[in-house]
């Protein structure tokens, strides 16, 4: 996978995270913060 610069998700304590990328190389990261469910999606910038 090509990496761009490097992103903050969130600054703050979480309880669980889930990371995996698809067949088709987007990323995705799942988190549990205070019972709260974020999801984030890394996909390419469109051209």
């Amino acid at each position: 996978m090509q990496w761009g610069e490097a992103v903050v998700l969130e600054a703050k304590t979480i309880d669980d995270i889930y990371l995996d990328f698809a067949p088709n190389g987007v990323g995705y990261v799942a988190t549990d913060a205070d019972g709260r469910i974020q999801l984030y999606t890394f996909d390419k910038p469109s051209n």
